[in-house]
């Protein structure tokens, strides 16, 4: 419902929701609880005389079986079937849709508490003064990040921002809430060359050569200073990539109607995938999909929005670009459309509506 106040009257109600599972679950059966406990010698196939009857036990399924939403308490329900049915006879030959099942989700199992080493940590040799210079400076940057939508709207984050830069003008984490803000999606597109000339400024603050020596090499777990530049070349590493996405992105999103243009943006995706690999990973799909679409290979985007489909998008949410189901939709309507499928761009379109409806009813 789109009334939070309505919701909310709601909100200690009991609710029963009934779905069907992705995929059936086939559970063993057993003629008794001692091989049912151990998993060996499954029930065999048997005839029974009239008046006789067999005992048959079902396993709980393992864990890796369950779905991934199940919680502890829930109800599974199927159906099993005794009989064979004979071929020479009309009819199935057993009882119409089988006899219910039923299977109560347990808790999860204890995982093994290790017991892992504590992180050494190396001496803070840093002076008073040092000290409170560094914590001032981050609590600066860190209520940047956290100023309202209104307040950025009124033009505070430019002036705080401007003020700090001058103050710190190398200081990444500043810098990158310079790039987020700029890249914001509903006003990124008038300010592109502003969202790549942040990013480029990210990538000329951070030493690529020095992150390659080092991630080229193992640190050691033990020494207080190596675990120390190793979480910091690991914070640069993030840094970068995070700019060089969205630079990459941004070139994507302007006018390709000259060589240099697209010589730029493919400069800019070799550069992001010297380290990340952006096909095995949902956060940058924006980039992927620009990828096979100026290459012209539609049917690798199909199969790339026809995977992130089935999951609502849940993959890319913290991705650079965030898509909704009906972003998702209306991006393989026009890929259909490319291709000729009108009859699939009309179905498309169809649950483009179901899925992002107008409004809802009241219960």
């Amino acid at each position: 419902h789109d009334k939070p106040s309505m919701l909310e009257k709601l909100k200690n109600m009991i609710i029963w929701i009934e779905r069907g599972l992705e995929k059936d679950i086939t559970l063993s059966a057993f003629s008794t609880k001692e091989k049912m406990m151990i998993g060996s010698d499954t029930f065999k196939r048997r005839t029974l005389r009239l008046g006789c009857s067999a005992s048959v036990f079902f396993a709980e399924p393992s864990v890796s079986k369950l779905p991934s939403g199940a919680k502890e308490g829930d109800i599974l329900t199927g159906t099993a079937t005794y009989c064979g049915g004979e071929g020479s006879l009309p009819g199935d030959g057993k009882r119409p849709g089988g006899f219910v099942v039923t299977c109560v989700v347990p808790p999860k199992p204890a995982t093994s508490s290790k017991t892992e080493a504590a992180t050494p940590e190396v001496p803070d040799e840093r002076t008073v003064d040092e000290k409170i210079v560094e914590a001032v400076r981050d609590l600066k940057v860190e209520y940047l990040g956290k100023l309202t939508d209104k307040e950025k709207e009124a033009g505070e984050f430019e002036k705080l921002y401007a003020s700090l830069q001058v103050e710190y003008p190398d200081h990444l984490p500043l810098l990158m809430e310079g790039l987020k803000h700029a890249d914001k999606e509903d006003k990124r597109k008038g300010q592109l060359e502003k969202v790549i000339e942040a990013a480029n400024k990210i990538v000329g603050e951070i030493s690529e050569d020095e992150l390659a020596l080092h991630f080229g090499k193992k640190h050691d777990k033990e020494d207080p200073a190596s675990v120390k530049e190793r979480k910091e070349m690991e914070k640069k590493k993030e840094w970068l990539v995070e700019a060089l996405a969205r630079g990459a992105r941004a070139l994507a999103d302007q006018e390709c109607d000259n060589e240099k243009k697209q010589e730029d943006w493919e400069t800019a995706l070799k550069e992001l995938k010297k380290w990340v690999a952006i096909d095995s990973s949902e956060k940058y799909v924006v980039l992927v999909l620009e990828r096979e679409r100026r290459a012209k290979r539609y049917g690798s985007m199909l199969k790339l929005l026809n995977k992130l489909l089935k999951t609502n998008g849940e993959g890319i949410k913290g991705g650079i670009k965030a898509y909704s189901k009906a972003d998702l939709f209306s991006l393989r309507a026009n890929v259909l459309e490319t291709l000729g499928y009108t009859e699939l761009v009309a179905h498309d379109k169809k649950w483009r509506s179901i899925s992002s409806p107008g409004g809802y009813a009241p219960f």
